[in-house]
């Protein structure tokens, strides 16, 4: 073999450097996620939320529910948006940065209600039901 003759890969080689090259790119990614902790609170009145939703934003896989002290534990990499929510508070997202604690205060979501509407099944008799509304 002369010294200007290139050396070319059988095509075992070339998917082995390949699989190498996948293996040690997929365990970067995996390492730079980290184990998120926090509690949510409730602004007002400074209690724990339970059943709080947080989330990581753009990955659906990524949810996990607050237990009854407002506890959460989530993976979640530096820059992703942790998004807090329940059904009686305002939305609240959060950038991840380097630590690992995350803490939030949710407002009370204060909304009106115009009409309410009421329906009912079953059977009675008559004389058995009272009906009373204020308009």
């Amino acid at each position: 073999m002369t010294k200007t003759a290139k050396r070319k890969w059988a095509p075992a080689t070339r998917l082995r450097a390949i699989l190498i090259l996948l293996i040690i790119l997929s365990t970067s990614v995996t390492y730079s996620q980290k184990i998120i902790t926090g509690k949510v609170f409730d602004a007002a009145a400074n209690q724990p939320v339970a059943k709080a939703t947080v989330a990581v934003k753009g990955k659906a896989a990524s949810v996990v529910t607050t237990n009854q002290n407002g506890e959460y534990s989530i993976n979640a990499s530096t820059g992703d948006m942790l998004v807090f929510t329940s059904s009686e508070y305002q939305k609240e997202e959060v950038r991840v940065g380097a630590g690992s604690a995350i803490n939030v205060n949710l407002s009370q979501n204060v909304t009106t209600m115009n009409d309410v509407v009421v329906v009912g099944y079953g059977t009675t008799s008559r004389k058995n039901l009272t009906l009373h509304c204020q308009g």
